[in-house]
């Protein structure tokens, strides 16, 4: 595991796509698209373990399914051929795929940027340590309420102390 030191400038390794002028640029319809997308945003499953009160999942009609790893390979061989940076994001809990870990050693062979969105609380500690030993690059854990009382509201679940635990 490597230690990071936390006085030191930290920099989200997706920035410079984000701030890449063709980046910014891809809306305006003068520009011609690029034959690639910048990053490739996966939804490993649309299954969600928590039912937030914001989130639209709730009306999502398409069947729910986990993400095979036939697809997930092909998906991940053609942005390894574009350089595109992967993220594990959109309307499910990537931590509630079996294979999430095996699915991020792929990309990390593969050589590219990686991140995931999650909600904090299926994730274990055994995956948060194989995470850092792969050099996941980015990591968020998306919550909503600056209180215990906000989060479960917004939640609708009484896990914030699962999340709070989780997080440290």
């Amino acid at each position: 595991m490597e230690y990071k030191n936390p006085n030191s400038t930290r920099v989200n390794p997706f920035r410079s796509l984000y701030d890449n002028v063709k980046f910014k640029s891809i809306l305006d319809i003068k520009e011609k698209l690029p034959k690639f997308p910048f990053l490739c945003d996966i939804e490993l499953t649309n299954h969600c373990n928590i039912r937030c009160i914001f989130c639209g999942q709730q009306a999502m009609s398409r069947p729910k399914g986990f993400m095979s790893w036939t697809v997930f390979k092909k998906v991940v061989d053609e942005c390894a051929y574009y350089n595109a940076p992967i993220r594990f994001i959109r309307w499910g809990e990537p931590f509630l795929h079996k294979d999430i870990i095996d699915f991020c050693k792929y990309i990390k062979h593969k050589g590219l940027l990686s991140h995931i969105t999650n909600n904090g609380v299926a994730i274990m500690e055994t995956q948060m340590k194989q995470l850092i030993d792969l050099g996941v690059d980015s990591v968020i854990f998306s919550f909503q309420g600056a209180s215990k009382e906000k989060y479960q509201l917004m939640r609708n679940n009484d896990l914030y102390q699962l999340l709070h635990s989780n997080i440290q």
